[in-house]
């Protein structure tokens, strides 16, 4: 029994020291690699087992799914030290820019204001508006080439080339020294001058000076009123009238007026009147007023003369009988006939309204009668031609274009 017992202390002693020998451990780093050993009890393997769950678990705490990055794509975040706030920065991106040498020179420039990266041709280096200009072959010491520049917008200032040595803006060839007014002492004067309204440039003998309307009237001798005619009134009426043919430039006491010529005529007391066509009488020794040779009017006290020409032709031989009649009586004056072509009937000094006779044989013959005669004092009336055959016989005629004028002598 004794012996037994002590068999018993002796197992649970050296089950003791096995189980003693037996690692511990919370995260992978505390795991011995070189355990268990070949002398460990199988015993114990159970626990290992355990211990190596304990530790992933513990390593690994949030995997709860496989896990398939690849051991390069796991080491890519090798030596990371980013907090999960700065992780989260590259949260959806799906791509990420590779480390590049060129892009570190990029990263190192300076980004003082205005500059300009630009390739050297080994780096890319910063550099100022200027030097950037010389790199774009545009600075102040290149010669650059454009087809077109607008300056100050889109559109409505464009700058091209003409020819050789000629711009033009928006197609209006800019003037040169070759192709325009070279620069001029007296051109200088003039452009100092003030464009007055109403003034006049005008040269002194020694410069250019401006002159007022009528200091320049002077200057070229022509002073209203005394070099040239002033405005006037009349002046104005006349020159509104109109240049018809045969009209004539007459007062009417309070305008000047265009007057036709039988109007002018009568303004300067003449009334003319001429038959139109032939008239004839036939077997008629009856006064009868004239188709045309009518309707004089006499204005009151005035002294007239008359003077007619008359183409009369007769089928038989007789006389032609003629007649001044008067609207108003107590008219005073003479008058006389002949016939131009038979002289010898020649007659005078008949009272102005008396019928008279003028003695013509067969044929066509010219009839002039002229006569003075004083107007009625009291009212000056019309009068009129009246005329008949002498002897009543066949057929007597006044041929158109015969005419009575009669000429007012005194106003």
């Amino acid at each position: 029994m004794k012996q037994r017992f002590l068999a018993i202390l002796l197992g649970v002693a050296l089950s003791f020291s096995v189980y003693a020998a037996l690692e511990t451990g919370d995260f992978l780093d505390d795991l011995v690699i070189t355990n268990p050993t070949g002398a460990d009890d199988y015993a114990t393997a159970d626990d290992h087992l355990r211990l190596i769950k304990k530790v992933i678990k513990a390593s690994f705490p949030n995997i709860d799914a496989a896990v398939t990055a690849s051991v390069a794509e796991l080491n890519l975040i090798d030596g990371v030290t980013s907090t999960t706030a700065e992780l989260n920065l590259v949260d959806g991106i799906t791509a990420i820019q590779e480390a590049n040498a060129t892009l570190d020179e990029l990263a190192a420039l300076a980004k003082t204001d205005s500059n300009f990266i630009v390739g050297n041709g080994s780096a890319w280096v910063a550099e100022t508006g200027a030097t950037a200009r010389t790199s774009l072959g545009v600075g102040t010491g290149d010669s650059p080439q454009f087809t077109a520049v607008n300056v100050g917008a889109a559109t409505d200032t464009t700058v091209t080339r003409v020819s050789a040595g000629l711009i033009a803006v928006e197609g209006n060839t800019v003037l040169t020294a070759a192709t325009g007014q070279p620069l001029d002492t007296e051109l200088t004067e003039i452009a100092a001058l003030a464009n007055t309204n109403n003034n006049f440039i005008v040269g002194t003998g020694a410069v250019w000076a401006l002159e007022t309307p009528a200091n320049v009237r002077t200057s070229l001798g022509l002073v209203i009123g005394t070099n040239v005619q002033a405005q006037d009134t009349e002046l104005d009426e006349i020159a509104a009238l109109a240049n018809t043919d045969g009209n004539f430039i007459v007062g009417t006491g309070t305008v000047w007026a265009a007057e036709s010529g039988v109007t002018a005529q009568a303004s300067l007391g003449v009334q003319l009147k001429v038959k139109t066509a032939d008239e004839v009488v036939t077997t008629s020794i009856t006064l009868q007023d004239d188709d045309h040779l009518v309707g004089f009017v006499l204005v009151t006290d005035k002294r007239y003369a008359i003077e007619a020409l008359l183409q009369v032709a007769d089928s038989a031989s007789g006389e032609f009988d003629y007649a001044w009649i008067f609207t108003n009586a107590a008219q005073s004056g003479k008058s006389s006939h002949h016939t131009i072509d038979e002289s010898s009937t020649d007659k005078g000094n008949t009272p102005i309204s008396t019928r008279d006779q003028v003695a013509i044989t067969t044929g066509t013959h010219m009839v002039k009668v002229e006569g003075l005669f004083h107007a009625n004092a009291s009212t000056g009336g019309t009068f009129k031609l009246q005329w008949c055959q002498g002897t009543s016989s066949g057929t007597t005629t006044v041929f158109e274009g015969s005419w009575v004028r009669v000429t007012q002598l005194t106003f």
